[in-house]
């Protein structure tokens, strides 16, 4: 099967897909929130949004099913969604934090922090099926949590930096041990 490269544009009600042979409308007429964010995973669609939207959308069939979170705690915007092997995490408002360890069961992870989360990535160079680093920014807060095989659990500091805000993470590849990097906004003059 040829992999064609595809590019995602999200927009308010939906998202379209456009690839080197075909444009695609995935916009979905019931979809009232805004999206966020898209993921893929095994010619699946991962998007979250605003009032807490979490669907999949899948590619073959053309289906959109909403994804329901065990021990949620509120509706509140998710931001972001990163994908590795068959774990998932979802960063959104109020502290919102959503993993799954297989792509199948998604659990809200009661965390104590209330700042808004914007970003989360897993850190791409680690190859431990046991553990993976995790790495979340968001308003005046940068988190680094370890994914064991079945949930996250912090390990380092919480370091919170208000009234700072924190996004886009990146990994730095000119280094010779890979670092990862974020953005920040600061609101003040210091």
């Amino acid at each position: 099967k040829k992999t064609k490269n595809v590019c995602f544009i999200l927009k308010m009600n939906g998202f379209l897909s456009e690839s080197d042979d075909e444009y695609n409308d995935y916009s979905n007429k019931v979809v009232t929130s805004n999206i966020n964010h898209v993921a893929y995973y095994k010619n699946m669609l991962y998007v979250v949004g605003n009032s807490g939207y979490f669907a999949s959308y899948n590619l073959d069939t053309n289906e959109e099913k909403t994804l329901l979170v065990k021990d949620r705690i509120g509706f509140y915007n998710l931001n972001y969604i990163d994908i590795k092997g068959e774990k998932c995490i979802i960063v959104g408002d109020n502290g919102t934090f959503i993993y799954s360890p297989d792509m199948k069961t998604f659990t809200q992870k009661k965390i104590t922090h209330k700042n808004n989360l914007l970003e989360c990535m897993f850190d791409k160079n680690k190859t431990n099926q046991n553990k993976d680093n995790i790495y979340i920014v968001g308003d005046g807060i940068k988190i680094k949590y370890t994914f064991r095989s079945s949930e996250p659990t912090i390990t380092t500091d919480v370091n919170k930096y208000l009234p700072s805000k924190y996004f886009n993470i990146f990994e730095n590849k000119t280094s010779t041990t890979p670092n990862y990097y974020c953005l920040n906004l600061n609101k003040t003059d210091n």
